[in-house]
């Protein structure tokens, strides 16, 4: 017994083979020859960014045979595209195929399968979506209540319908949406991020999400002191001026406070002031001492290493009276005011705010003593009054005021007259009544009354605005003998007279008619007096 080694070739499909031995006669046997099968199915890498590729490997147990092997492909995801076969060449023993993916908004793990002669053997592939690679923010500082712009950027394109990345920040002083969207085929998105007022510079982390998660940093600036103005820049001692403080940008949710300083004792200044929250200003009064000369006062004030100043010029009080000449008029008359300082007007004069507290006297809003002087003088006019009034007459510098009283009176009543003095009764006389003054505004009223009932008077008669007389009518009745009558007028406390003779009817004429009659026949005789009969 011998043996002997029978070589033998790949081949692609089962093959029985005979083999014969020959020695005295014939003997065979018979070999069959199977093909290799698919032992495996691998990718590599195992986990793609969707859109990458990968590549997968079909290795057969041995070498394929002449013309090769082809074996099957597929894929249980769509987002995970094989060739449908991939051909093993003969003598061989593996052959490669490319996996292209496709952009995922969420992982996805895909089966890939690879069939020979009814043997499938697979291998999971993994595509996972773009993610983050950076996040960032511009400008990287601002004051609060100002807005930035914030990027988000992928390491990939994103899919077709877009990918959002979640958005999150570290503080209130800074908020951005939950969420941005990196449209489809687009590798960045930006996003807008709102900022608050606050009261100390704060850093505040944004940070972007999708499998990892990406972070920068945002300064969000408390607002600072940036300006300081007085107005007036120059007051009178004892006056105030209003200061005002500015922020470049709306003060924290606390607000924010300014500290505040004068360089001289006579303007008088709080330690602080407070922008309120969401303000950019805010005043305070400066409160001034009247000096001796005139002096410059610093104010100061300091926030954040910010400082401003502004200057206050004080100059001193001098105001020492008011006065009027004369310190009585009838309504209607004039008067001359005198204000009277303590020393010599500076340059450009001292300004006098002059006013009054009754109607009746009007003065000019102001005097201004000239440079040098002590005293100025004003006119003081007034209007026609009905009964005696009082104004109280005000001089003020700054916050120092000086006053004097001054008496309007009203028009006196000069007369009553009639005419004609003497009446027949039955017929009228005029009465008229005479003012020393013209009468006021709505005009001036004057009582009547008579002391005998054959005549008779109205109530009153009211003299026209303006005007010095005013008429009435005096009516008379039938008498038996002349009378006479006092017609008097009062007006407040003054009256004033006349008188009027109201005498009986005369006998003017007698007639016959007709003149001439038969002796037997009436005729009629007529007498006529010279007024009405008494009753």
């Amino acid at each position: 017994m011998g043996t002997f080694t029978i070589n033998t070739s790949a081949v692609n499909t089962s093959t029985a083979v005979t083999i014969t031995a020959t020695l005295n006669g014939t003997q065979t046997a018979t070999l069959t020859l199977t093909p290799a099968m698919l032992q495996t199915i691998s990718v590599s890498p195992t986990s793609v960014l969707g859109g990458a590729s990968a590549t997968g490997t079909a290795t057969l147990a041995g070498n394929a045979g002449a013309g090769g092997l082809s074996v099957a492909l597929g894929s249980s995801s769509t987002s995970a595209l094989t060739p449908p076969t991939v051909n093993i060449s003969a003598g061989t023993s593996s052959a490669t195929f490319t996996i292209k993916t496709s952009s995922v908004n969420s992982s996805v793990t895909a089966t890939i399968t690879g069939t020979l002669a009814g043997i499938s053997k697979t291998a999971s592939l993994t595509i996972t979506p773009p993610d983050i690679t950076a996040i960032s923010v511009a400008p990287g500082s601002v004051i609060g209540t100002v807005g930035a712009v914030g990027t988000v950027t992928l390491g990939t394109a994103a899919p077709t319908s877009g990918i959002a990345i979640t958005l999150s920040s570290s503080s209130p002083a800074a908020t951005v949406p939950s969420s941005v969207t990196v449209s489809g085929g687009q590798t960045s998105a930006t996003f807008n991020v709102s900022t608050t007022a606050v009261n100390t510079d704060t850093t505040v982390t944004l940070t972007g999400t999708i499998t990892s998660s990406r972070t920068t940093t945002l300064t969000v600036k408390a607002a600072t002191l940036s300006g300081l103005v007085l107005t007036p820049t120059s007051v009178l001692g004892s006056a105030n001026s209003s200061g005002t403080v500015t922020l470049n940008y709306p003060a924290g949710p606390a607000g924010t406070s300014v500290s505040l300083s004068s360089s001289d004792s006579h303007a008088i200044v709080p330690s602080s002031a407070n922008v309120p929250a969401g303000a950019t200003s805010t005043t305070f009064v400066a409160s001034t001492t009247s000096p001796t000369t005139v002096v410059t006062a610093t104010i100061t004030a300091a926030q954040g290493g910010q400082t401003k100043t502004a200057t206050l010029t004080i100059s001193p009080t001098n105001l020492l009276s008011i006065t009027v000449a004369p310190k009585a008029v009838l309504g209607g008359a004039g008067a001359t005011g005198t204000v009277t300082l303590s020393s010599a007007a500076p340059a450009g004069g001292s300004f006098i705010n002059l006013s009054s507290n009754s109607s009746a006297a009007q003065l000019p809003g102001s005097v201004t003593v000239p440079q040098g002087a002590t005293s100025a003088t004003f006119a003081v006019t007034t209007i026609a009054v009905t009964a005696t009034s009082f104004a109280t007459l005000t001089a003020s510098q700054a916050a120092h005021t000086v006053t004097c009283s001054f008496e309007i009176d009203p028009a006196p009543l000069v007369s009553v007259s009639v005419n004609p003095i003497l009446v027949v009764s039955g017929s009228t006389a005029t009465g008229t009544i005479t003012l020393g003054q013209k009468a006021p505004s709505g005009g001036y009223t004057v009582s009547l009354s008579v002391d005998q009932s054959c005549a008779s008077v109205p109530a009153t008669v009211t003299v026209a605005s303006g005007t010095l007389t005013g008429t009435f009518t005096v009516h008379t009745t039938g008498i038996v003998s002349s009378t006479g009558v006092t017609i008097t007028a009062t007006a407040g406390a003054v009256m004033r007279t006349a008188y009027l003779t109201v005498t009986s009817p005369a006998l003017v004429s007698l007639s016959v008619s007709p003149s001439l009659v038969t002796g037997g026949q009436p005729a009629t005789g007529t007498v006529t007096l010279s007024g009405p009969a008494p009753t």
